[in-house]
């Protein structure tokens, strides 16, 4: 196991850690060709893994990292700057869902099932996966003319209307 690798299923290392976790160059490459990334650049990971309870785990942390993705309607490079907190909890046993049966999902939505190994580039990439932006948009580029955004809704007596004038119009 390396420095960035954690044994989370020894229960006599049951102390609280402060971390710094840097992409190595090489993850760098990895992670701008997973993501599709045309930059990443001051990328790390602050961290505290606190021990909460028998055998559960709090992680805490502030991600950073400058990225630059192409603009969904020109390709240009479009930089941003992502800061956020995170945090995940780490339990041994996880809420039971039983198939079949309307369930909830957990109200904590940082549960996760506690690994023997905690694997901080794996968090790294995760984080960065839920922090990019979804549409990257360089300034001034507008999509063209007849294309729809995506989040927008289409009114749906408006297509029933031109539905029926394509039906009538045959």
């Amino acid at each position: 196991m390396n420095e960035m690798t954690i044994r989370l299923d020894d229960s006599r290392n049951r102390k609280t850690r402060h971390l710094t976790y840097v992409p190595t160059a090489p993850e760098i490459e990895r992670l701008k060709a997973e993501f599709q990334l045309l930059g990443l650049k001051k990328a790390q990971m602050s961290v505290e893994l606190i021990p909460k309870g028998r055998g559960d785990w709090l992680l805490k942390g502030q991600f950073g990292a400058s990225v630059v993705q192409p603009c969904v309607v020109t390709l240009a490079p479009v930089p941003a700057r992502i800061d956020a907190p995170f945090e995940r909890l780490f339990v041994t046993e996880m809420p039971e869902l039983k198939p079949g049966e309307e369930s909830e999902m957990p109200d904590d939505d940082r549960l996760e099932p506690r690994p023997a190994v905690l694997d901080l580039s794996v968090v790294f990439a995760e984080v960065l996966a839920l922090e990019l932006p979804e549409w990257p948009r360089a300034p001034g580029a507008e999509l063209p003319v007849g294309v729809q955004e995506v989040d927008e809704k289409p009114n749906p007596f408006a297509v029933l209307q031109g539905l029926k004038s394509k039906l009538d119009g045959e």
